[in-house]
């Protein structure tokens, strides 16, 4: 996943609520505890509840995209209705489990605001994801946008 259109590099004044794509295996994989969740693109596993680190890694001029990108980095959704799509497009009955999870970019973090596949979407250095989204949690991001979760 790489962040395409990336405005200036900016610092987070406050928690910034994102959402963020998991993925579990559906069978053990070699190397990744059965039932983690881990990064679908890079499947780096994932610790919930504490701020996890990156480098961000801007390349002003990729050929293939034609523009700037952010390759490296966290990367998140910058609201739930996409980050729910691209998740129901990923997940099928032969696939690996893919989760939204309750995420945030912690303030004080650094990071760029762009888009990935048209969708509004962040590429940090630090992200906290506290948890899969649970039933009220989807409904308070339906209902109310990127409110206070």
């Amino acid at each position: 996943m790489c962040l395409q259109n990336p405005g200036e590099l900016k610092i987070a004044e406050k928690d910034i609520i994102v959402y963020k794509i998991a993925m579990r295996y559906r069978y053990p994989h070699p190397g990744i505890m059965h039932k983690k969740f881990v990064a679908p693109f890079r499947q780096s596993q994932y610790t919930l509840g504490q701020v996890m680190y990156s480098e961000l890694e801007y390349i002003p001029d990729d050929y293939e995209e034609g523009g700037p990108i952010v390759e490296a980095g966290l990367h998140s959704f910058g609201n739930y209705k996409d980050a729910k799509a691209q998740c129901d497009g990923w997940n099928s009955p032969y696939s690996d489990f893919h989760y939204v999870m309750h995420t945030y970019i912690p303030k004080g973090s650094r990071y760029y605001k762009g888009t990935y596949d048209g969708k509004v979407s962040y590429a940090s250095d630090k992200i906290m994801i506290v948890r899969k989204m649970n039933l009220w949690d989807k409904i308070k991001a339906t209902l109310f946008g990127n409110g206070r979760l």
